[in-house]
């Protein structure tokens, strides 16, 4: 399938192949030719007829790099017939196959062609999306050194003729060739047969005695490594020899090649292994895609953000992509705004390119959103259109869920659309899973958390530096005052709303953050620290929430656990989570609470979620019929550990510890609730913490 008006079109149906113009409902195997040749149309028209003779519908798509603008060819063709690969995927255009031809820099080193940094991201895309690949001539040589460090060698003289070749194993490319079949060569350069016997994933498929090595293949990926040129017209080698001999080049006429002159013409000996290989690769392309999308539908995910959060999740998908799609039986593209290359007066509706997530969340032919924004307020309004234009979404930034979660998550049931956001709550732990849906029979009676894994980290480290946290914040020049979170992960408002999300599954019952008691870590010092380890006890932050029936009651802060408790072994690094039931009684799950691929994999969770509609109701009944509770203090009696600029009278508060460094720590005997302790706290009192002597 080509233009009408392409020149390879009329040519083609003149010599009687089947050439057509796509008509919008034509199922077609897309295939994309990128042509590093300087003669572009004669390598459009010679790709374009031995893919012509098959029973596929084959689109044939021409792409050129970006990064570079061949001279031997119009504008005026560049433009009316070949994208780059950017601009297919900003418009989210699959491709199911690609060849990529040979180039006239062979002698150059790799890291020498102008083209060279953008042609190894195109080869790493095509690894990790397993995308059916025909590497042919100089881009076989180049994709194995990018894949696997094979070097290329010099030959003595230029390989350069027609040659016979046999077939070293069997494999679905050659079904159908002879013994030995004639292939034309022309190369400078070329792979040595041990340096790819070296490498496990890689089978020589066919080689010549005479010019070495033609057909490589990896057995673990549709990639196929041909060294020569089956898809040469009869006259190719016959012009190259010519066109040679007129610059005064030193060159021996092409081997087996002029011997087979009739009246004047030459032979094309070898048109129907050419016609065979690229049907039979057209087949596997089939097949792959078949594999792929394995009878299901195709799915479109947007990512919104260029964080580093973004980042991390289509680097996991793409690793994770056989398990993903196997689970949820669909075909997935993600696709992400990218700057365009195109002239600044060309618009986005002309050449179909993203240049906003504005433009990325309205899109019709986008099922999915995932949003990695780092600005909570755009981000917002990103989640928010997204939903009313009939996207599921699944969030990544903590703001976004802890500001409006409760109203965007109604809103998102009202349009009877999914809303997930598992990453935000426990990151590489499935809390929120485990609470909607592992318990989703049993009553949670009480909840106790680590999930603010970098504020424990911080706490650790002011034990290593021997400061404070307000020290170390100055020192590190954390300045983020945005929203409600204060300093980030300082406050306690990050724990205090996560708190508030396992309330609403575990319990059923909303309450409002604000009337909850909420400490940060902002005035934890070395002293405490030292304090607390005398005693066989670890500061963490941590969050603390029971169901008392008719309200909640809640506490996030630092707080004390003794050594010998499961919190206190939790690294700092990991979040955790306690939960107390009626029937499971005690649950403890742990894992990582830090880092962009453990949010990442929980994202990817949330995505198969969405996929089979597992993910509906986000709190596991419909937000709308959430109660929204009174949230007290803790009525729980505690132990309680107190730094004061003064020493506290027994009598007031009786201790059973006590020391001074540069202020009086104590270690208060009787345990009492936070409400009759603040009561009787004197004002010298700097910092207070429940001690916790179990878990």
């Amino acid at each position: 399938m080509l233009k009408a008006d392409h020149p390879a079109f009329a040519v083609l149906q003149k010599e009687g192949y089947h050439v057509f113009e796509k008509k919008e409902s034509q199922e077609v195997l897309r295939i994309g030719l990128i042509n590093l040749m300087p003669k572009k149309i004669e390598t459009e028209t010679q790709f374009a007829r031995v893919l012509s003779n098959t029973v596929v519908n084959v689109e044939l798509v021409f792409i050129r790099m970006e990064s570079y603008t061949p001279t031997h060819v119009s504008a005026e063709h560049l433009n009316a017939f070949y994208h780059t690969w950017q601009s297919l995927q900003e418009k989210s255009i699959p491709i199911d196959g690609v060849i990529i031809t040979g180039a006239p820099v062979e002698l150059l080193e790799y890291e020498q062609v102008d083209y060279w940094e953008e042609l190894r991201g195109l080869f790493a895309f095509l690894d990790r999306h397993r995308v059916c690949t025909l590497f042919v001539c100089w881009s076989a040589q180049a994709a194995l050194y990018a894949y696997f460090d094979i070097q290329k060698r010099k030959l003595k003289k230029k390989a350069f003729g027609l040659f016979s070749h046999t077939l070293e194993a069997s494999n679905p490319l050659f079904l159908g060739f002879d013994d030995s079949f004639l292939v034309p060569v022309s190369r400078h350069t070329g792979i040595e047969r041990d340096d790819v016997i070296a490498v496990d994933e890689l089978q020589i498929v066919s080689e010549s005695k005479e010019s070495g090595l033609y057909a490589v293949q990896n057995t673990k990926k549709p990639h196929f490594f041909l060294f020569n040129h089956l898809e040469y017209e009869a006259e190719t080698l016959g012009n190259e020899y010519a066109r040679d001999v007129e610059k005064g080049t030193d060159i021996e006429k092409p081997s087996n090649y002029f011997n087979a002159e009739q009246h004047g013409e030459l032979l094309h000996r070898w048109r129907s292994y050419a016609t065979l290989l690229h049907s039979n690769w057209l087949h596997i392309c089939v097949n792959e895609f078949k594999k792929r999308m394995n009878g299901t539908r195709r799915v479109v995910v947007g990512i919104v953000g260029k964080t580093e959060r973004a980042h991390a999740i289509v680097e996991q998908f793409y690793k994770r992509r056989d398990v993903i799609e196997t689970k949820t039986g669909s075909y997935i593209h993600m696709t992400t705004v990218t700057k365009s290359s195109e002239p600044a007066h060309q618009s986005s509706e002309k050449t179909g390119q993203l240049h906003s997530d504005e433009e990325l969340v309205v899109r019709e032919d986008i099922d999915i959103i995932v949003e990695a924004h780092g600005d909570a307020k755009k981000g917002r309004k990103l989640v928010e259109t997204a939903l009313e234009h009939g996207k599921s979404v699944i969030a990544t930034n903590a703001r976004i869920l802890a500001e409006h979660g409760l109203s965007i998550i109604q809103h998102a049931e009202s349009l009877q659309t999914s809303f997930a956001f598992e990453s935000i709550v426990g990151s590489g732990i499935p809390v929120l899973k485990t609470i909607r849906e592992a318990l989703a029979s049993d009553h949670i009676n009480e909840i106790r958390a680590l999930l603010s894994a970098p504020s424990n980290m911080i706490l650790d480290t002011i034990g290593l530096e021997k400061s404070s946290v307000t020290e170390l914040l100055q020192k590190r020049n954390d300045t983020d005052t945005n929203s409600l979170f204060g300093r980030r992960y300082v406050s306690g408002y990050d724990t205090a709303f996560k708190l508030n999300v396992l309330s609403c599954i575990g319990f059923g019952k909303n309450y409002l953050i604000d009337s909850m008691p909420i400490y940060g870590i902002e005035k934890v010092n070395y002293h405490d620290i030292v304090f607390a380890e005398r005693y066989g006890y670890r500061i963490q932050l941590s969050g603390h929430a029971r169901d008392e029936g008719d309200r909640v009651t809640a506490w996030v802060g630092p707080s004390l656990h003794r050594r010998s408790g499961r919190f206190a072994q939790v690294d700092n690094a990991h979040n955790a989570l306690h939960c107390i039931s009626d029937a499971v009684g005690d649950l403890f799950l742990q894992g990582t609470g830090t880092g962009v691929e453990p949010a990442a994999n929980a994202a990817l969770s949330d995505l198969v979620d969405v996929l089979v509609n597992r993910s509906r109701s986000s709190f596991g009944v419909p937000a709308s019929e959430i109660p929204t509770v009174p949230c007290e203090a803790s009525s729980l009696p505690y132990q309680w550990f107190v730094r004061s600029t003064q020493a506290i009278p027994h009598e007031i508060l009786p201790y059973t510890r006590q020391e001074r460094f540069e202020e009086w720590w104590f270690l208060f005997t009787e345990k009492i609730p936070i409400h009759r302790f603040l009561e009787l706290c004197p004002p010298e009192v700097m910092f207070f913490a429940p001690c916790y002597e179990s878990h």
